[in-house]
């Protein structure tokens, strides 16, 4: 079945069932969105649409806000109206590596700290290599994800390496292994350096 969606007065489309639940999923449609696909009459809610809400998904609200973008008599979307390219170039599993790998980033610094004491040298540049590392790494990331057609806006500075890898759990919609990974192993490199 082919599915027109209509976001924030544009439609795209056309999409499989599947893309609209791993849109769904994603955070890149939601069940308020409006779901038009041949053999209904009018523009109805994704919500609404069997089978399209990915399972464990809490009920849709018991009222919906007026639908003031479109006329009454809009049943179905006009040509001149719908986009060639969906919403999002593709609908791929989302690379977590550079992530988890800047997850253990911190204890590389352990292994700097070594050479630059023996260097004779302020353990303090190890600590700036290590905060530029992670910082080239999650902006390589930011720029990963926005490519998939996340929005990456949401995710703040990759200087502040914490609330990046947790926000940025919130907009692929994975699980926090790799930002608690990260805090743990921040501390363990932090008390090694007291």
């Amino acid at each position: 079945m082919n599915i027109y969606v209509s976001k924030n007065g544009e439609v795209f489309g056309p999409f499989t069932d599947e893309q609209v639940r791993q849109s769904l999923h994603a955070g890149m449609f939601s069940a308020n969105d409006l779901c038009w696909h041949e053999g209904r009459a009018n523009w109805t809610p994704l919500g609404e649409l069997a089978g399209v809400l990915p399972a464990g998904m809490p009920p849709l609200p018991t009222t919906m806000p007026p639908i003031a973008h479109f006329p009454a008599a809009f049943t179905a979307p006009q040509p001149e109206m719908l986009v060639s390219q969906p919403l999002i170039s593709t609908i791929a599993p989302v690379d977590h590596s550079i992530a988890w790998v800047a997850a253990f980033v911190p204890l590389s610094g352990l292994i700097l700290d070594a050479i630059f004491l023996s260097m004779g040298l302020s353990t303090w540049f190890a600590t700036a290599i290590i905060i530029v590392i992670n910082c080239l790494m999650l902006s390589a990331d930011e720029k990963k994800l926005r490519a998939l057609g996340f929005k990456t806006e949401s995710l703040g500075s990759a200087w502040l390496i914490p609330v990046y890898l947790f926000k940025r759990v919130q907009v692929v919609g994975s699980g926090y292994g790799y930002a608690v990974c990260w805090m743990i192993t921040f501390f363990v490199s932090f008390l090694h350096a007291l």
